[in-house]
């Protein structure tokens, strides 16, 4: 049994009596029918409401979850160079793996497959250096790879210069565990490197890849 009210003096009254008690107005089964339709649409709409607002919270702790494990694994690669080693190293001062996909080097807009045709390119025709893979390659945090050092200082001297004024750029894709993914880019107008946010690593052709 349910309580209605009285539709004239709004008086509570069974949903199953005839008639109101305080009042005596007759409470027709139309009445009856229309008020229990009016409470149960309700609480259909409250129930709605509450399900949407647990989906919302729901949604919302599943993607501040999300942006915690992204903290945890988020590698920052960092990319200069040594002196007076002589090396072009790759530093990750992130704080999860930071996962190379893909390596690009240009000799004045033209890519190239390696360190010998890079040095070929620049003039340079110099076996006097030493390299070590970054394409596929994973740096745990902290890990720094030297991955190519040329052991002449003139050498070293003249790859600076083609790099600060514009003429070599390298391009590092790298990616989380998570997937997610940046570009260590060459700034044109500065001779840095600036990292970018991508949605994926460019796919490079097998001309453009460095193997090296």
């Amino acid at each position: 049994m349910a309580l209605i009210k009285c539709p004239d003096c709004g008086a509570d009254v069974s949903d199953s009596a005839f008639s109101c008690l305080t009042c005596g107005k007759t409470i027709s089964a139309r009445e009856q029918v229309a008020v229990g339709r009016t409470k149960w649409e309700a609480g259909t709409i409250i129930a709605a409401l509450i399900g949407l607002l647990a989906l919302i919270v729901s949604g919302y702790t599943a993607w501040v979850q999300r942006e915690q494990v992204r903290a945890q694994v988020w590698p920052h690669l960092l990319v200069g160079f040594a002196d007076p080693e002589g090396e072009l190293v790759a530093i990750n001062k992130g704080v999860g793996p930071a996962i190379v996909r893909g390596v690009e080097v240009t000799v004045d807009g033209r890519p190239q497959p390696n360190w010998r045709d890079v040095f070929d390119a620049l003039g340079m025709a110099t076996d006097n250096f030493q390299m070590s893979t970054l394409d596929k390659n994973v740096l745990s945090p902290n890990e720094r790879l030297d991955f190519m050092s040329l052991k002449s200082p003139t050498d070293y001297k003249r790859f600076c210069n083609a790099f600060t004024s514009g003429r070599v750029a390298i391009d590092i894709c790298f990616c989380s565990t998570l997937g997610d993914c940046w570009v260590q880019a060459k700034q044109k107008k500065h001779g840095s490197f600036d990292v970018q946010r991508v949605s994926v690593c460019p796919r490079l052709s097998s001309k453009a890849r460095f193997l090296d």
